[in-house]
């Protein structure tokens, strides 16, 4: 249940109103997108690194827990792809983006700070989500345009990252469930 809990609301309704009054004529572009995504999980993977290879207190859900950030990461980058080849909703995909990383960065920060064995060097953690948090909110909301915002996809938007977070808790837990099942099988045949 890392990545269920909802972010402040006046962070959310800080880039709302950045995303609804800023102006950039420049058109949105993938690359303005995949830029700071990319940057974000590559330091993030390249920072759980040494939680993965070395022993941890608590390996299981250490375990579950990367495995729901990278789950995240990967719909988050599959959600907004769909929202940026949409025609109608194309203006979305910039603050949607935003509104993942910033949740996923928000998500990492509270769990790490949560539960202090959950990672390998959980203050670098810590700080680290701090730094990723800023910074990508603040290079997705000066690289990407002004949005004509409608009330029904900003709610959505709103809500996204939460959407998508149950979404992944659902899966991973499912996952677990088959595996413990594939498991018990195996162990009941040995």
């Amino acid at each position: 249940m890392h990545y269920i809990k909802s972010m402040p609301w006046i962070v959310k309704f800080g880039s709302i109103l950045v995303s609804l009054f800023k102006r950039r004529d420049q058109p949105l572009t993938l690359t303005t997108i995949q830029t700071p995504f990319c940057f974000a999980l590559l330091l993030l993977v390249s920072a759980a690194l040494p939680s993965l290879v070395f022993s941890v207190r608590h390996r299981a859900q250490t375990t579950q827990f990367l495995v729901q950030t990278m789950m995240f990461g990967c719909a988050a980058a599959c959600i907004v792809c769909k929202i940026y080849h949409s025609r109608e909703y194309h203006s979305y995909a910039g603050i949607s983006m935003q509104f993942m990383l910033m949740h996923l960065f928000f998500s990492v920060f509270s769990s790490v700070h949560a539960q202090h064995k959950l990672m390998l060097y959980p203050q670098a953690l810590k700080l680290l989500s701090v730094v990723c948090f800023v910074c990508c909110a603040i290079t997705l909301a000066i690289n990407t345009p002004q949005v004509e915002m409608q009330l029904l996809p900003t709610l959505v938007v709103l809500f996204l990252a939460e959407m998508n977070g149950a979404v992944v808790f659902l899966a991973s837990s499912l996952l677990k469930a088959v595996a413990d099942l594939y498991e018990s099988l195996c162990d009941h045949y040995v």
